[in-house]
């Protein structure tokens, strides 16, 4: 997607999580570098598989006080680079790395509890939870993965409506991209997706 946000505009962190105009991406940021001189600030050690984007940008974010977006182009991404990380294999490492961040999230939505902002925590733990249970479908320890999927699902607090988000979330990644079976062959579970995705998006995604 193209994330759109007026240049030259000044938020703080957490309304700009909220927002939803903020990739997790550091090539494309400047930071002060006292967000990042304290402890526990910068990337954290042992995070792999492209995870440690995602967790250092949500904690440095929830510390900026100001942010700016500067509308032009100073940087070309390559989509075709082979040798990239999202272009390996699944392994322990994404499991690990998806592990790392929803602890953080776990850690975050814990402190900010009761703030606008745990809407947005929510939808990120939705996205991880789903990253995570296809990983541990197909990566050679699955009994492992598995285990710490099931593990930091218990240890959200979910309503039933959020499980049964996650439960159409589960079928669709088991039945689809892991056996690969036919979205026509499971129009109704594509269709119940398709309202959760909208859901997740939309209106919980609103802080």
């Amino acid at each position: 997607d193209i994330l759109k946000c007026k240049t030259d505009t000044v938020f703080d962190g957490e309304s700009l999580l909220c927002s939803g105009r903020v990739n997790v991406m550091p090539w494309n940021k400047l930071y002060r570098r006292e967000l990042l001189e304290c402890e526990h600030c910068g990337f954290q050690d042992g995070i792999q598989g492209g995870c440690e984007d995602d967790e250092l940008t949500l904690r440095v974010f929830m510390k900026a006080k100001r942010v700016m977006h500067i509308k032009e182009v100073f940087y070309a991404y390559r989509t075709d680079n082979a040798d990239a990380v999202t272009s390996q294999p699944v392994s322990m490492k994404n499991v690990l790395g998806y592990k790392a961040v929803l602890e953080t999230l776990y850690a975050l939505t814990e402190q900010y509890r009761g703030h606008k902002i745990t809407s947005f925590f929510k939808r990120r733990v939705f996205f991880y939870l789903s990253e995570l249970y296809y990983a541990s479908l197909v990566v050679e320890e699955k009994e492992a993965a598995q285990k710490i999927y099931v593990a930091l699902k218990e240890r959200f607090t979910f309503s039933s409506f959020d499980l049964k988000l996650i439960d159409i979330e589960e079928q669709y990644i088991e039945k689809i991209r892991v056996l690969g079976e036919s979205k026509k062959a499971h129009f109704r579970l594509n269709l119940m997706r398709k309202a959760a995705k909208f859901y997740i998006r939309t209106i919980m995604h609103r802080c």
